[in-house]
């Protein structure tokens, strides 16, 4: 938040006021700021569970599929790394340390499952 200030006799009169958006994203053109720091979490929520759901079934749909190979299970880590590194790179100044501990968990959990599927199969 930045502000600037004059003082004009007893009184101090505000010239210019604003206030740093937490985030910014683009919806159909609009670009939307975030100032709200309850919004913004319910956003990163909503934008990890999606990617999570999307990951976690491809993982279920693999380990299902008797016909899967280990380079489909290849592909799936990959996925799981990228989504990772956006993580990492692009939204751990939202989610803070515990939150993004916790997403980094889950992500690990698909990746033992898939893991372990290769391993198994192999045998």
């Amino acid at each position: 938040m930045t502000s600037s200030i004059k003082k004009v006799s007893k009184d101090f009169k505000v010239l210019e006021y604003s206030e740093k958006a937490l985030f910014s994203l683009s919806s159909k053109g609009n670009k939307i700021k975030v100032f709200d720091s309850d919004i913004l979490e319910d956003i990163m929520n909503s934008r990890f569970n999606k990617k999570y759901r999307e990951l976690l079934y491809l993982v279920m749909c693999l380990n299902e599929d008797e016909d899967a190979t280990d380079s489909d299970c290849e592909l799936a880590l990959i996925k799981i790394d990228s989504f990772r590194d956006d993580l990492i790179n692009r939204y751990y100044k939202y989610l803070g340390k515990e939150r993004l501990s916790r997403y980094l968990q889950m992500l690990i959990l698909l990746e033992e499952k898939l893991n372990s599927r290769r391993k198994g199969k192999g045998r």
